[in-house]
């Protein structure tokens, strides 16, 4: 548990194969058997649009020990995405795809990405096969391949959710997992949403049935339905953590079996909170953002916060429609005759032409008779979102989420901007377009003026309401934020520290090795130990090889130039001594030559000096690296007389 424990945090940072078998050497003691190899899900291309999915797949392969083992890991809920600063898209995940089940796209690419690394190991294990039998080793038998899934969080979500419908692996490990809900495989199972139409009667076509089942009932049905798939998860589960408690909310199922922790014995966790919560608030919520769904996975965190406050995007285009025609209208239709009205909300009183024979522009009839269209279903969703905000309030602050109380100031402003426009809408509701078309004349004049008194009206209504949507998306963030704060037992550190032995701790992925009590306590970052005494012989090998090619180019440069010089000189000396007439062209006129030459040769030898300085340079810098090398031996030496109990310490240290 506390190998996989650690192993899946490094999925949070840049996992490598160094890290790995340094984890593997801290709590085995020795290396992992056999070649390791990565696949990670940001560098395959799988196309489409990015769903916030991160993984990496591990394997474990020596055909010659008998090992063939792959551990798919899926990263758990981060705050901000890599590379996007200040976007999430694993929490609104948590919302729409787990606990309303309307969004899929971070399982169907855990998937993709299962199957496409699934094919290249399978690959490259036949290719392995074939080569070795081609290099003659015909014997050689292949162990089948077992896997493993690890997941923490979201990702411990993720994982069973892939274990649940595809029955890919041989046991999974959920740490600190956010469970599966039924509601999220009746979107992903179609035959376990049959199953439940057939059980508890609903019709498939109204989404809202579904999430009307009494959750006690559901969830007894979908934890036997999925009994014998879940039955190899092995949840990890700090008693403390925040997704502990939602396994009680409706619809969670818990399969498998657990083993809990109690990670800080001074609090229950939260659980006195989330025992408050009110199923029919819970079921109003989650109804709404069952609706919200399609709208975030349309237009993200902006789109779903319009639709959160009851902006109809058709109503809102309709309003549009009708701006850009009553302007047209208004501009062209200036000598025509007129009649006046005031508006409440507009600017002062308004002067709308009418044309002498009581009719307006096609144009225009089209946009007001689209605008009255949308006026019921507008309305009737309005309503529904007034009470559902209030619910969502309710639950925040039964949560007791520091943003509730803002988040609720937010929500009530935005309220009087909705009981307006339901006003002024109530008034339209017994409004048709025929009432545009009417023959009689004045039917058509107090039917316009009424429709354009009124999109005045909603105008200014909608666009306050508009104005505030960049506050209620900055503080969705913002409880995003403190929900994440909130639930810092949720992490991998801490499943780690509270599974660690005796004089065993870890702060953030490294160990800490601890060694007497109280006062006396002698406190030491192994990891971090290691990492100076490795990084620091890399360097003083390193300053090796430079000190030993710079003795190389001084012998080359200047001892060995100095001979081949010298080497050069004599040997033209040895040329002119015996073979002195052909010199003789050397003399001045024709009737003379030379019949000897002798060369009385003396060379100084290079001055004493510049063999001194470079010799003293090139022993300092020796004196410099043995001392370093000395001191990180001294470390090491007095951390493993330390523990000296520990075998495995020296292990760490040889690590390469």
């Amino acid at each position: 548990d506390l190998l996989i424990t650690r192993i899946a945090q490094l999925e949070y940072k840049n996992i490598t194969i160094e890290e790995i078998k340094r984890i593997y050497v801290e709590e085995k003691g020795y290396l992992p058997p056999g070649e390791i190899i990565l696949y990670k899900s940001k560098d395959l291309n799988g196309g489409g649009k990015d769903t916030g999915f991160d993984g990496t797949i591990i394997h474990f392969y020596s055909p010659d020990k008998g090992i063939n083992q792959v551990y798919t890991i899926t990263r758990g809920s981060e705050l901000f995405e890599e590379e996007q600063i200040g976007q999430s898209r694993d929490w609104p995940y948590n919302i729409f795809g787990i606990f309303t089940g309307q969004i899929t796209n971070q399982f169907e690419q855990a998937y993709r990405f299962e199957r496409h690394v699934s094919n290249q190991i399978n690959n490259y294990i036949k290719n392995d096969l074939r080569e070795k039998k081609t290099q003659g080793n015909s014997k050689i038998v292949i162990p089948e391949l077992r896997k493993f899934g690890i997941g923490h969080s979201l990702g411990g979500n993720l994982i069973q959710m892939l274990q649940i419908n595809h029955e890919y692996y041989e046991k999974i490990y959920a740490i600190n997992d956010a469970p599966p809900t039924a509601y999220q495989l009746a979107y992903i199972d179609r035959d376990f949403m049959q199953n439940i139409e057939v059980k508890f009667r609903i019709d498939p076509d109204d989404p809202d049935q579904l999430y009307s089942i009494p959750p006690d009932q559901l969830k007894a049905f979908g934890e036997e339905y999925y009994r014998d798939r879940g039955a190899n998860i092995h949840h990890l589960t700090a008693e403390e953590d925040m997704l502990y408690s939602v396994l009680k909310l409706r619809g969670f199922l818990d399969l498998g079996h657990r083993t809990v922790i109690d990670t800080d014995p001074t609090t229950d966790g939260i659980q006195k909170y989330t025992a408050n919560l009110s199923d029919s608030d819970i079921r109003q919520f989650q109804q709404l953002l069952g609706k919200l769904a399609p709208a975030y996975e349309k237009g993200g965190t902006f789109a779903a916060a319009a639709a959160l406050l009851g902006i109809d995007e058709n109503f809102v285009n309709s309003l549009k429609r009708v701006g850009v025609e009553l302007d047209k209208y208004l501009r062209d239709g200036s000598n025509w005759k007129s009649i006046n009205f005031r508006t409440t909300y507009g600017p002062g009183f308004i002067q709308i032409p009418i044309w002498a024979s009581f009719s307006l522009p096609d144009d225009l009839i089209k946009a007001l008779a689209d605008l009255v269209k949308w006026v019921p279903a507008q309305y009737d969703h309005l309503m529904e979102v007034k009470e559902s905000l209030k619910s969502f309030v309710r639950i925040l602050g039964q949560m007791a989420i520091p943003a509730a109380a803002k988040f609720g100031e937010l929500i009530m402003e935005i309220q009087t901007h909705l009981n307006n426009i339901t006003a002024i809408l109530s008034e339209l509701k017994g409004l048709s377009a025929r009432d545009l078309i009417s023959l009689n004349p004045f039917t058509i004049i107090k039917t316009a003026e009424k429709l354009f008194k009124t999109f005045f009206e909603i105008q200014n209504e909608v666009d306050a309401i508009l104005g505030k949507i960049p506050e209620v998306a900055a503080n969705l963030e913002e409880m995003t934020h403190d929900f994440k704060v909130a639930i810092d037992a949720h992490g991998l550190e801490h499943v780690s520290n509270s599974l660690a032995g005796e004089g065993r701790s870890y702060a953030g992925n490294d160990l800490i090795r601890t060694k007497g009590k109280g006062s006396g306590q002698i406190r030491v970052n192994l990891s971090s130990a290691v990492r100076v005494y490795q990084i620091g012989m890399d360097h003083y090998e390193q300053k090796d090889d430079v000190i030993k090619k710079l003795q190389r180019l001084h012998e080359r440069e200047y001892i060995d130039d100095f001979h081949h010089r010298k080497s050069r000189i004599m040997n033209k000396i040895h040329a002119m001594e015996s073979s002195p007439r052909s010199y003789s062209h050397l003399l001045p006129g024709s009737d003379k030559e030379i019949t000897g030459i002798s060369v009385h040769e003396h060379f100084p030898p290079l001055p004493a000096q510049f063999h001194q300085t470079l010799d003293e340079m090139f022993q300092y810098y020796a004196a410099e690296k043995e001392k370093g090398r000395k001191l990180l031996h001294q470390i090491r030496h007095s951390i493993e007389e330390l523990f000296k109990e520990d075998a495995s310490i020296s292990a760490i240290f040889d690590l390469r």
